[in-house]
């Protein structure tokens, strides 16, 4: 239930099923990561890091408690604490993981690198990412992103395109298809094609 009211962004609903949860079941890990989630959601990050932090005292081998850590640094752009709880997380992560959490962490981590500026690192992991999923436009856009980041402007008009054949009324991509198509038109052709 508590999920069902974070979802809808009732978020005073849910954190109230969650803290009952506590009081009931007080050894419950997945209880503070939820209470955590939602201090996140809202951008209330030291509150945030509290109840992740106890999530992690009851339960240290949680790959999503290490991934919504790296999210806090991230935010705080504290970017290496951020790849390395990422990589803590996505090393956590088992053969039977779902799929959507290991995209989640392997999407985290894609765009921490960014950050740090190792575009062939994140392009990896979203890769790894297409693989799980091989229809999230964002992932098609991230890679865009990055390739565009990097001068590779014809893999990034590629993936923009893929973004789009899948979310094709996101205004953004669409600018940023336009901006490397404007990019590219300055450029020789071979540079362009070669890149």
């Amino acid at each position: 239930m508590a999920h069902s009211f974070a979802v809808q962004d009732e978020s005073d609903q849910a954190m109230s099923i969650y803290r009952t949860i506590v009081r009931l079941f007080p050894g419950c890990a997945q209880a503070h990561l939820y209470i955590g989630m939602e201090y996140l959601r809202t951008n209330n990050l030291k509150t945030a890091t509290l109840s992740l932090m106890k999530a992690k005292e009851i339960n240290s081998t949680d790959p999503l408690i290490y991934s919504e850590l790296g999210v806090i640094n991230y935010k705080q752009k504290n970017y290496k604490e951020a790849k390395k709880n990422h990589q803590e997380a996505l090393s956590l992560c088992h053969p039977d993981s779902s799929f959507w959490v290991m995209e989640t962490i392997l999407t985290n981590l894609a765009h921490t690198c960014r950050k740090l500026k190792e575009y062939k690192n994140a392009v990896s992991f979203l890769e790894q990412c297409v693989s799980l999923n091989s229809s999230n436009a964002q992932t098609y856009f991230s890679l865009g992103f990055i390739y565009h980041l990097s001068g590779q402007l014809n893999k990034a008009i590629c993936f923009y395109h893929k973004s789009l054949k899948f979310k094709h009324d996101n205004q953004f991509a669409q600018e940023m298809l336009q901006k490397a198509l404007t990019d590219a038109s300055e450029l020789p052709w071979d540079n362009v094609y070669n890149s």
